[in-house]
């Protein structure tokens, strides 16, 4: 539904959500750790950057499991 407002208006839709099964439906997706944006960038280069990675989820821990 969102895809089609998105489309229709030719808008930006800012959606917040911890359930990562949601946020591989957008478009660009940012990371935050510790208030500090950890990644920027669009699922499908996230999943590039991490092909190893099975499902959105694997991505986000990855980035929270690292230290810095």
């Amino acid at each position: 539904m969102l895809h089609l407002l998105k489309e229709k208006w030719g808008i930006s839709i800012i959606i917040t959500t911890h359930y990562m099964s949601e946020a591989e439906f957008c478009d660009r997706v940012v990371l935050l750790k510790r208030g500090k944006k950890v990644a920027d960038d669009s699922v499908e280069n996230l999943y590039k950057k991490h092909p190893s990675a099975k499902n959105f989820e694997e991505i986000f821990i990855s980035y929270y499991k690292d230290k810095s």
